[in-house]
């Protein structure tokens, strides 16, 4: 069963969270690489709703098992994808989007509020060994004009497909 943890125990975020995540089955024959489709929510309380946020970036590294990757699907648009390369982050300018990883998903501008529970989603194909669990690393940033925010950074353990966490996560 799907769990997360906090990295810093005492980490507090009032603005920005990781929120719904879950990794349910992909069958896109146009995207053969994705075994199942991952989506992560970045999400602030309900008082920020109508602030547009810039530069709001997910951060995914895949921990376990070694055999997975983050790929593009159908899905995947919207955001800009980023993989590492030296001490930064290049990002890709065509499909089809390069196997990584570590993803750095990046949305110029937007809401990070729509509805309760429901946040700005992050769609991204997963290639995971059948029968296996996923974990990975996640955090978020995002920039407002007068400030910069971050999420707690959070470990999601045994994920498998068809698992789903809810909440305001880190």
């Amino acid at each position: 069963m799907a769990s997360f943890t906090k990295e810093e125990a005492t980490c507090t975020s009032e603005i920005l969270f990781i929120g719904t995540t879950q990794l349910i089955p992909c069958n896109e024959t146009q995207y053969p690489l994705a075994t199942a489709t991952l989506s992560i929510d970045v999400i602030s309380p309900q008082a920020f709703g109508e602030v547009d946020f810039e530069d709001i970036m997910l951060f995914v590294d895949i921990l376990e098992p070694t055999e997975a990757e983050i790929v593009q699907i159908a899905e995947t648009s919207g955001f800009h994808w980023g993989t590492p390369q030296g001490s930064g982050w290049v990002e890709a300018t065509s499909s089809p989007l390069p196997p990584t990883r570590r993803l750095r998903g990046r949305y110029s501008k937007n809401r990070l509020y729509s509805g309760v529970g429901n946040g700005l989603t992050y769609w991204m194909g997963v290639h995971l060994p059948e029968g296996q669990s996923l974990s990975m690393r996640v955090s978020a940033t995002a920039n407002r004009v007068v400030a910069i925010t971050n999420s707690c950074p959070i470990t999601m353990k045994d994920f498998h497909v068809n698992d789903r966490l809810t909440g305001m996560m880190g």
